[in-house]
């Protein structure tokens, strides 16, 4: 795994299998307050209890056919896991109920837990996906076998796709009919259709939703693809979301005040869907918090938008912000198989 501000190589732990299921969203911190303090004191062994069945395992040894972690999903100051039987356990702040078990700590300075707990009901999850934008409205949200989704944690957005807004600690049904993905990201939530349709919902002041603006809605609104999209490759950001096409190109709409969509020729939003012309044959991409990244076919990656934390891979003195990707210096003779974009850092995965 190679991760970067300036890039430079991270050791993996666990087993190879799960690595490219990792879903990574780093949020950074601009003040170490007391619930940031808590929250370090928490160390690896914490976890123990994570794999296994039986809640007694290893966090790196988990046996063949127990109930092991499938898929990891971390935002903010939270991570989910989905297990093997289906079930989802949930660790770290609880301050909008961003657990799932039905407890909402309301505050920043309460204590969080770093031993993981089941979010209340799931018991088919297939796919789980967390986000958070400034750390202050964190949730999840988790697909089931039945082409069912629920969310959880803070619906001031109307994220959860639920009526009434305020704070959900337990999962609930959103609004969207059957989907076979959903990801939820700092404001908004996009999910697939099995028809090959998109949906979004949740806050669209960014023109985040890829139609007409709204400002927010907890009400699935259809996304006007013109085409097909590759299943399993929706990235919600900050502000904005993008998904592959068969082309090899990819779509996206939401913010671009910096060039998060790679255009600065346009508005600061964009309000309906838009191809990306400035890069091709993406194998896997992410919207990060304003900025994208993405690893072509070759092995390369590219990122392009904000450069705060120098995210594009070089100084930000040498680059600022650029709407024009910038090749990441990947270690020599090293290819790059997945990527991930956060709030402040990005990661890669080598082959």
């Amino acid at each position: 795994v190679v991760w970067w501000r300036e890039p430079s190589i991270v050791r993996s732990r666990g087993p190879a299998r799960l690595r490219p299921r990792v879903s990574f969203l780093v949020r950074r911190r601009r003040a170490r307050n007391e619930f940031r303090k808590r929250w370090e004191r928490c160390s690896p062994g914490d976890g123990a209890t994570l794999n296994d069945a039986g809640g007694d395992g290893s966090i790196t040894g988990c046996t063949a056919g127990a109930n092991c972690v499938e898929e990891i999903a971390a935002a903010g100051d939270f991570a989910c896991a989905r297990m093997t039987g289906g079930t989802v356990r949930c660790w770290g702040s609880n301050i909008a109920g961003e657990r799932g078990d039905g407890l909402v700590d309301g505050g920043f300075n309460a204590a969080p837990s770093c031993a993981p707990s089941f979010a209340t009901g799931i018991s088919a999850a297939v796919q789980i996906s967390a986000g958070a934008y400034n750390d202050s409205t964190p949730g999840a949200c988790a697909l089931l076998s039945d082409a069912a989704s629920v969310c959880w944690g803070d619906n001031s957005l109307g994220r959860l796709g639920q009526a009434g807004g305020g704070l959900n600690g337990y999962p609930a049904p959103t609004m969207a009919g059957p989907l076979t993905e959903i990801r939820i990201g700092g404001s908004t939530v996009c999910g697939a259709e099995p028809d090959g349709g998109m949906v979004c919902w949740g806050q669209g002041a960014f023109d985040n939703l890829g139609g007409p603006p709204t400002v927010i809605t907890a009400t699935p609104q259809a996304v006007p693809l013109t085409g097909a999209v590759v299943p399993g490759t929706i990235s919600t950001g900050s502000h904005g979301t993008i998904v592959l096409q068969p082309s090899a190109k990819l779509l996206c709409w939401g913010e671009d005040g910096a060039g998060q969509c790679a255009d600065d020729a346009g508005p600061t939003h964009k309000e309906f869907v838009t191809e990306i012309e400035a890069i091709d044959t993406i194998a896997t991409a992410s919207f990060g918090f304003a900025f994208t990244c993405a690893a072509k076919t070759s092995g390369e990656v590219w990122c392009w938008g904000v450069n705060s934390a120098s995210v594009l891979g070089v100084p930000f003195a040498d680059a600022g912000n650029s709407p024009v990707p910038l090749k990441i210096q990947l270690p020599a003779g090293r290819k790059a198989t997945h990527v991930s974009a956060g709030d402040g850092a990005a990661c890669a995965i080598l082959d």
